[in-house]
C-alpha cells in the first residue's frame, strides 16, 4: 500500500465565466511581471489545505458524505485586496476579496474539522506564526482556519506595487456577489495542481 504522503487543496470554484476572466488577468499580469507567484494556479478560493497518506479515492468519498447536504451559496465581492508584503511570497498579493459570511466560516470549519480526523500532516511554512494563526496552525496543520480568515481569489504575488495599481485601474471591480456552485479537491505539488474531483452542489 502506497503511503506516500501527499498534499491536497479543498477550493471553492467559480463560475466558468469568472474564472475565464480572471485568467484573462492573470494572463496580463505575467506579461507585466513574468515571475510574479501564482501566475499558473487554476482560479480559486482556498478553504482549506492539508497533507496526508489517504488515497484520494478515500477522500472523495469521505469529502462527498459530508458535503452532500451543502447547497450552492452566494458570497459578496469587496473589490481588489492586496496583502502587501505578503508573509508567503515576500511580494505583494493581489486578489479579489470576498465578505465572510456564516456560510463560509461554517463550511471551513466544518471541512477542516473533518478531515483532521484523518491522518494529517501539517502544511510546512518558514515563517513562525503568533496569535490567531499561531492557535489554527496547531489545531489543524494550516494557520487560515477560523475568524481571521479572509477570503479571496488569488491572482498573483507581485514584486511592484506599480504593477498591481495598473491592474486595478484597468479592472476596476464594482462590489457584487458570486455564485459558488462547485467545491473541488486537488493534489498539490509545489506550483502544480492537478484536479482530482468536483463536488456539485445544488
Amino acid at each position: 500500500m502506497d503511503r506516500t504522503i501527499k498534499k491536497y487543496g479543498i477550493f471553492l470554484i467559480p463560475q466558468a465565466g469568472v474564472c475565464r476572466e480572471i485568467s484573462k488577468i492573470k494572463s496580463e499580469v505575467a506579461l507585466l511581471d513574468s515571475k510574479a507567484a501564482y501566475l499558473t494556479h487554476p482560479v480559486h478560493s482556498t478553504i482549506f489545505l492539508f497533507n496526508t497518506h489517504v488515497h484520494h479515492e478515500v477522500l472523495v468519498q469521505y469529502l462527498e458524505d459530508h458535503l452532500i447536504e451543502l447547497k450552492q451559496f452566494e458570497v459578496k465581492i469587496t473589490g481588489w485586496h492586496v496583502f502587501y508584503n505578503d508573509i508567503l511570497t515576500q511580494k505583494h498579493t493581489l486578489t479579489i476579496g470576498l465578505v465572510r459570511n456564516q456560510i463560509l466560516s461554517n463550511l471551513q470549519v466544518g471541512i477542516a474539522d473533518k478531515i483532521i480526523q484523518l491522518p494529517t500532516e501539517p502544511n510546512h511554512y518558514k515563517c513562525q506564526w503568533e496569535g490567531d494563526y499561531e492557535y489554527s496552525y496547531a489545531k489543524w496543520g494550516y494557520p487560515f482556519v477560523g475568524s481571521h480568515w479572509i477570503p479571496h481569489i488569488t491572482v498573483a504575488s507581485l514584486e511592484n506595487k506599480s504593477d498591481i495599481a495598473y491592474i486595478q485601474e484597468k479592472h476596476p471591480l464594482e462590489p457584487t456577489a458570486l455564485i459558488f456552485s462547485t467545491i473541488a479537491l486537488f493534489l498539490i505539488d509545489n506550483d502544480e495542481h492537478r484536479i482530482l474531483h468536483s463536488f456539485d452542489l445544488k
